[in-house]
């Protein structure tokens, strides 16, 4: 993968999606949906996930 391409998918992974809320714990993946009420959003537990990755 060439240096320019793994800066695209650094920004891709890290960059929260537009209008996303920012929940501390929580990365954004990306919106679900959305209705009269509410916004629904895809989020990943930081903490967990680092958990499960070191096992």
């Amino acid at each position: 993968m060439s240096p320019s391409s793994q800066d695209n998918l650094t920004t891709m992974v890290m960059k929260p999606p537009e209008g996303a809320p920012e929940i501390p714990g929580y990365r954004m993946q990306r919106r679900l949906g959305s209705g009269g009420m509410a916004t629904v959003w895809l989020a990943v537990q930081e903490r967990w996930t680092a958990r499960w990755r070191s096992r």
